[in-house]
C-alpha cells in the first residue's frame, strides 16, 4: 500500500511539473504582432556606439536595442522575440558618458544625445508588417 501511495505521489509531482513547463513555454495570448526592425544610428555623420534605442508604441510595451561599434541596432520586443510592435512609435535614442571613481562607481553621467532625440523626442516611425530598416542621422 505504501509503495502505491509513493508512486501516486511521484506521478502527481511529475504531472504537475510537466503541466507548469507546458504553460511556461507557450506564447502569451496577448502577444501583439511584431515585425523585424534594424538600422543604423549616426550622430554628426559618425556611428553612435553603445546608444540605447527605444521604440515606444502608442499602447503597449516598448522594444529596445543597443547599438554596436558601427552604430547598428536590431530591436528586441522581449528576450525571446526580435522586432517591435507593428504600428506608430515614438523613438528615443540615448547615450551617456559616465565618469567613474577609483572604485568603478559612476559619479557623473552626461547625456550626449540632444534632448529632441530622447527625453523630448521628436522622432516618430511606423513599423510595418515587413522587414523594417530604419536609419537615424542625428545632429548635435
Amino acid at each position: 500500500m505504501k509503495n502505491r501511495l509513493q508512486m501516486f505521489g511521484h506521478l502527481a509531482i511529475v504531472c504537475g511539473v510537466l503541466g507548469l513547463a507546458a504553460g511556461c513555454s507557450s506564447a502569451p495570448d496577448d502577444m501583439p504582432d511584431v515585425a523585424p526592425v534594424s538600422g543604423k544610428v549616426l550622430l554628426d555623420g559618425k556611428p553612435l556606439a553603445d546608444a540605447r534605442v527605444t521604440f515606444q508604441p502608442e499602447s503597449g510595451r516598448p522594444a529596445t536595442a543597443t547599438t554596436n561599434a558601427e552604430g547598428e541596432y536590431v530591436m528586441q520586443y522581449n528576450v525571446d522575440v526580435p522586432g517591435a510592435k507593428i504600428g506608430k512609435h515614438k523613438v528615443q535614442i540615448s547615450k551617456t558618458n559616465d565618469t567613474k571613481d577609483e572604485n568603478g562607481e559612476v559619479i557623473k553621467s552626461e547625456e550626449i544625445v540632444p534632448a529632441k532625440y530622447n527625453r523630448e523626442t521628436t522622432l516618430e516611425e511606423t513599423v510595418e508588417d515587413k522587414d523594417n530598416v530604419i536609419d537615424f542621422n542625428l545632429e548635435s
